[in-house]
C-alpha cells in the first residue's frame, strides 16, 4: 500500500529521425548555392518574373550590365525597365504570346541602363508553370553589341570592297585590251568590257564559269587546262606571253596574244592569273596574205630563170625522143632514156620549188641534210642572182642534220640570198655557209627556251652597203624594209624569223654601215638518222608488197603508169578511169573481192575522189585510201578538197614515193 504523501510520475516519449530531411535540406541549399554560382558566373543577365513582368529573380550580371543594385531590386524592378521606352508596346505583345504558350523564339530590343546608355539586346524567354497554369517567366537577356558592330564593320567592309571592285572593274574596263582574271580552280573571277565584246558575252553570262570548258575551243582544251592546273600547283614556271585561241558566242575561233602575271597571297600561295590579250586575228590573216604577197614577189624573180631552164630541158627531152626514135641500138636507146628521165626528175624538182613559194602549206618538218638542201637550191639560186654577183660556197665536210620543213628552208634561204643580192649595188660577192657549232649561255640569254648545245649553223654573208644600227634593230618588224618604195613588202626577214623560231632556232645579224651583213641561222641538230635501205634482187624492200590495190584516175597515162609501178613491185592491181563506174562497180563488189587499197585522183570530172573514197568507206569500214593530186594546197582549199584524213601523194612521183606512200597506208593500223 502506498504511503499518501508518494506521487506517481509518468513520462512518454515520442521520437521520430528527421536526419533524412535534414539531409535533403541540406542538399536543397548547396544546389541553390551551386546554381547560384553558376548564375553569377553567366555572361548574359538570367532573371524571372512574375506575371506583370516584375522581376522575382536576377543573376549578378543582370545588375553589372543594366547597373542597377540590389537596393533597387528590393524596391522592385520590372523587365520592361531594361528596354528603351520606343521598344516597350513590341515587348508587351511578346510577353501576352509567350504567357499563352506560343514559342516565338528571341526577340531583338533596344536595352536601356540606368544611366541611359543604349545597346542591342535578345531576349529568350520562357515561361514556368504552377498547378498547369502560368506562374511567370524565365528569361534569358543577351548583349549583342559586338554582334552588331561586326556586322556593321562586315557591311562597311563589303561596301568599301564593293566600292573597290566597281573602281578596279572601271578601270579595267578603261584598257583597251582583254582582261581575264582566273581563280584556282579555273572558273572567270571577273573580266572587262573588252573581253565580253570579243567573246560576244555579258559579263554575267562569263563571270563564274569555267574558262577552259566554255572559251577554249574543244580539241585544245584539255591540254591547257592540264598546263594551267600545274601553274596553280606550282610544278611549272609561268609562261609569260604566248598566243592561244579562243571560242566565242557564236562558234568563231579568235586568236588573242596573251601576257600573264600571278597575284601571290602573303604566305607565297597562288590567288589569280591575271592575264591580258590582244586580239590578233585579223593582224594574223593581214600577215599571210602579206607572206603570200611576199612569196609571190619572190616567184616573180624566178620567173626569168626558171622559164629558161624548162625550155633547155624541154629541148633536151623532145631531141632525145627524135634521136632515141631514129636509134637502132638497145644501148643507145637506153642512153636518150636516161637523159629524157633525169631531164624529167630536173623538171619536177623546178616545179616544186616553184611551188614551194607560191602555195600555202603547213610546216612538216622533216630529217633534211643541210648541206644537201643547200647544193640543191644553187641553180635556181644562181638564176635569182644574175651574172654580176659571185656567188660562194663553203659547205662543212660533217653531216649536218635538222628537222625542218624542206620547202620552208628553201624559203629562208631564197629570203636572205634576196636581200643580200638587193644590198649590193654593183658587183659583190654573197657567201653561203654551213657548219656544225656549239651555242653556249650567253649566245642563248634571250632565249629562254633553247638549251646550250650543238647546232646547225646557215649563215648568208654579202659584200653590200650594209645597215645602221637603227636598221638593224628593226630588220625583223613586218613591213620594214631598206629597199626603195615598190622593191619589197617588208616582210622577207620577218617570215626568216618566223620560220626559224618555229623550227626551234635563232638568228644573229651581224651589220656595219659600209662593211656588208652577215646573216647566221642556228637550227637544232636532229638526232634522228637515216634508215638503212634493204635491197632485194636489185629492188628496195620497203617498197615491195601483194596486196590488192584499184587505181581511179582519168589520165590514162598517169592511171597505166602507176599501175605497172605497182605490178612491178608485186602488188595485184586493176584500174578505172571513170570515178562513177569506179564507185558502182567497187560497191557491188562483195568482201572477199573488194581492194586493200584504192588509190584515187582528187579532182576527176562527175566526182571528186574524195567523194569517191568517202562514199565507199561508208560500206566498207576498214577500206584503205590514198589520194592522188597535181594541185597546190591553196588550190585544193579553193575546190574544199583540202585536209581531208586521207593521205595525199603529189604528182609528179617517183617509184619510190609512189610505193613508199602505198606501203605507209597500207601499213597504218589505226
Amino acid at each position: 500500500m502506498l504511503k499518501p504523501s508518494a506521487v506517481s510520475v509518468s513520462l512518454l516519449a515520442l521520437a521520430h529521425d528527421i536526419s533524412e530531411r535534414i539531409e535533403a535540406e541540406q542538399q536543397v541549399i548547396e544546389s541553390e548555392q551551386r546554381l547560384a554560382r553558376i548564375l553569377a558566373s553567366v555572361s548574359d543577365v538570367v532573371c524571372e518574373a512574375d506575371l506583370q513582368g516584375n522581376l522575382i529573380y536576377v543573376n549578378e550580371t543582370g545588375y553589372r550590365k543594366f547597373g542597377y543594385t540590389e537596393e533597387d531590386f528590393a524596391r522592385g524592378l520590372s523587365v520592361i525597365q531594361m528596354i528603351a521606352p520606343e521598344d516597350h508596346e513590341q515587348a508587351g505583345e511578346n510577353l501576352k504570346r509567350i504567357l499563352t504558350g506560343e514559342d516565338i523564339g528571341a526577340s531583338e530590343y533596344t536595352g536601356i541602363t540606368r544611366s541611359g546608355r543604349r545597346f542591342p539586346i535578345l531576349i529568350h524567354s520562357t515561361p514556368f508553370m504552377k498547378d498547369g497554369q502560368p506562374a511567370g517567366l524565365m528569361a534569358v537577356i543577351v548583349d549583342i553589341t559586338e554582334i552588331r558592330e561586326s556586322q556593321e564593320l562586315e557591311q562597311v567592309v563589303t561596301e568599301e570592297l564593293r566600292n573597290e571592285r566597281d573602281r578596279i572593274q572601271t578601270i579595267l574596263d578603261l584598257v583597251a585590251e582583254i582582261v581575264v582574271v582566273l581563280e584556282k580552280d579555273g572558273t572567270v573571277g571577273a573580266i572587262n568590257r573588252k573581253g565580253c565584246l570579243v567573246l560576244g558575252c555579258q559579263e554575267e553570262e562569263i563571270v563564274g564559269k569555267d574558262w577552259f570548258e566554255y572559251f577554249i575551243p574543244a580539241e585544245i582544251s584539255d591540254s591547257v587546262r592540264v598546263i594551267f592546273d600545274e601553274l596553280i600547283a606550282g610544278n611549272i614556271d609561268l609562261v609569260e606571253r604566248y598566243e592561244n585561241p579562243v571560242l566565242t558566242a557564236s562558234g568563231e575561233v579568235r586568236i588573242i596574244d596573251w601576257h600573264n602575271s600571278v597575284l601571290y597571297d602573303e604566305e607565297g600561295g597562288i590567288l589569280n592569273i591575271i592575264s591580258s590579250g590582244t586580239d590578233i586575228t585579223d593582224q594574223k590573216e593581214l600577215e599571210q596574205q602579206l607572206i603570200q604577197a611576199q612569196k609571190m614577189e619572190a616567184v616573180g624573180r624566178l620567173a626569168g630563170g626558171i622559164a629558161h631552164d624548162f625550155n633547155n630541158l624541154l629541148t633536151v627531152i623532145s631531141g632525145s625522143v627524135e634521136l632515141a626514135e631514129k636509134e637502132s641500138d638497145i644501148s643507145g636507146i637506153q642512153t636518150r632514156l636516161e637523159t629524157i628521165q633525169k631531164a624529167s626528175q630536173q623538171a619536177a624538182d623546178l616545179t616544186s620549188q616553184l611551188l614551194t613559194f607560191s602555195r600555202k602549206q603547213f610546216s612538216l618538218p622533216v630529217l633534211v641534210q643541210l648541206n644537201a638542201a643547200v647544193d640543191e637550191s644553187l641553180k635556181i639560186l644562181r638564176r635569182v642572182l644574175g651574172e654580176d654577183v659571185q656567188l660562194e660556197i663553203e659547205t662543212t665536210k660533217e653531216s649536218v642534220p635538222v628537222e625542218i620543213d624542206p620547202g620552208q628552208l628553201n624559203q629562208v634561204l631564197m629570203n636572205l640570198v634576196v636581200n643580200a643580192k638587193d644590198a649590193i649595188t654593183s658587183g659583190g660577192t654573197i657567201r653561203i655557209r654551213t657548219d656544225r657549232i656549239e651555242l653556249g649561255p650567253e649566245m642563248l640569254q634571250a632565249r629562254s627556251d633553247m638549251e646550250p648545245g650543238e647546232f646547225a649553223l646557215m649563215s648568208v654573208e654579202d659584200t653590200g652597203e650594209g645597215m645602221t644600227l637603227e636598221q638593224k634593230a628593226s630588220i625583223f618588224d613586218p613591213f620594214f624594209t631598206t629597199k626603195e618604195p615598190g622593191k619589197g613588202t617588208g616582210l622577207g626577214m620577218a617570215t626568216v624569223y618566223g620560220i626559224v623560231t618555229q623550227h626551234g632556232g635563232l638568228i644573229d645579224v651581224q651589220s656595219e654601215l659600209g662593211s656588208g651583213t652577215s646573216v647566221h641561222v642556228y637550227l637544232p641538230i636532229s638526232s634522228l638518222v637515216d634508215e638503212e635501205v634493204e635491197t632485194e634482187g636489185g629492188k628496195d624492200t620497203r617498197l615491195r608488197g601483194s596486196e590488192r590495190i584499184c587505181i581511179v584516175e582519168d589520165e590514162d597515162a598517169v592511171r597505166d603508169l602507176a599501175s605497172e609501178i605497182l605490178t612491178e613491185y608485186g602488188y595485184e592491181v586493176f584500174t578505172h578511169g571513170d570515178p562513177v563506174e569506179a564507185l558502182e562497180l567497187l560497191m557491188a563488189l562483195k568482201k572477199k573481192e573488194r581492194p586493200d587499197l584504192v588509190i584515187a585522183d582528187v579532182i576527176m570530172p562527175g566526182m571528186s575522189g574524195v567523194q569517191m573514197v568517202s562514199e565507199l568507206k561508208r560500206k566498207a569500214k576498214g577500206l584503205k585510201a590514198l589520194l592522188m593530186s597535181g594541185y597546190t594546197d591553196d588550190a585544193l582549199e579553193e575546190k574544199g578538197l583540202a585536209g581531208t584524213e586521207y593521205e595525199l601523194l603529189m604528182k609528179p612521183f617517183t617509184i619510190e614515193e609512189l610505193c613508199l606512200k602505198v606501203r605507209k597506208v597500207l601499213d597504218n593500223t589505226d
